[in-house]
């Protein structure tokens, strides 16, 4: 009996944590994009602008919430990916997986998902070996873990960085795995 109070304190604490997170995370965004109103500035506000000014408030936002400031880059880093604007991307996917990695550890999945998103970075920008290193470093951890969608991405692009690098036995042996 007290061992099932404990485990339900303990998961309303973490449905709490998740909570509050969820709500920094909406507040922040939602005032990112309210930043885009012309009345504010005066002028057309571009995507690349914002995402510029919320990359620079996430340092002073939550400098007490690494998690959320985890979440926020890593989120900021996929739109910037997918803009074509790759070194602004890099900066906030390293981060992102530092900050995951100091609060739990280099292979907990939470850190490995940014190290995914910089491997296929990494292989967007042309830098194979490097994505090379991050994907098959993801998928070490990972290699306990039942397969899922995720999984078989870090293999697909681990794929592609070994057949661009000339590895083909490597990159048909990682394309059968995803």
């Amino acid at each position: 009996l007290l061992l099932g109070l404990g485990g339900t304190l303990w998961q309303a604490q973490l449905a709490q944590t998740e909570a509050a997170k969820a709500t920094a995370v909406t507040d922040f965004l939602v005032g990112m994009l309210a930043a885009a109103a012309p009345t504010e500035e005066g002028r057309d506000v571009r995507v690349a602008a914002l995402l510029d000014r919320a990359a620079a408030d996430l340092d002073s936002s939550f400098a007490d919430q690494p998690l959320v400031e985890a979440d926020l880059r890593a989120t900021l880093g996929v739109v910037y990916t997918e803009l074509g604007l790759y070194d602004e991307a890099t900066t906030l996917l390293e981060r992102a997986l530092a900050l995951l990695r100091q609060a739990h550890g280099p292979q907990h999945p939470q850190a490995i998902e940014p190290q995914s998103r910089l491997g296929r970075l990494a292989v967007l920008q042309g830098a194979y070996a490097y994505a090379d290193s991050l994907l098959t470093d993801a998928l070490q951890a990972t290699r306990h873990a039942p397969g899922d969608a995720a999984r078989a991405n870090l293999y697909s692009n681990l794929g592609y960085a070994r057949y661009v690098l000339g590895d083909y036995a490597g990159s048909e042996e990682a394309h059968r795995e995803a």
